[in-house]
């Protein structure tokens, strides 16, 4: 499934929550983006503005995503932090 950018601060808040349930707290939240954004090219822009590392997709797979760790140390206003500079990126291509 491929989400537009306003829903992905949502998916990534329930990722997050879904994350906290179990008894290991660790989950991995992946979103695809449409093709017309290229995810590498923004990965690098990011990188180069020193703003996001390491949200690269699986790399065996060759799929257009981002990949975020939803692990129990990482807070909620972080993703939110996250998620609001991946979408301006996308809305700035």
């Amino acid at each position: 499934t491929t989400y537009d950018v306003p829903s992905i601060c949502q998916l990534v808040h329930i990722c997050w929550e879904g994350s906290r349930r179990g008894p290991v707290h660790t989950s991995v939240a992946t979103i695809n983006v449409d093709e017309k954004y290229p995810v590498k090219d923004l990965l690098a822009t990011l990188r180069e503005q020193k703003a996001v590392y390491d949200i690269d997709s699986y790399r065996k797979l060759g799929k257009n995503q981002f990949r975020i760790s939803l692990f129990h140390n990482v807070s909620y206003e972080n993703l939110e932090k996250l998620t609001r500079i991946i979408s301006q990126a996308i809305e700035n291509c």
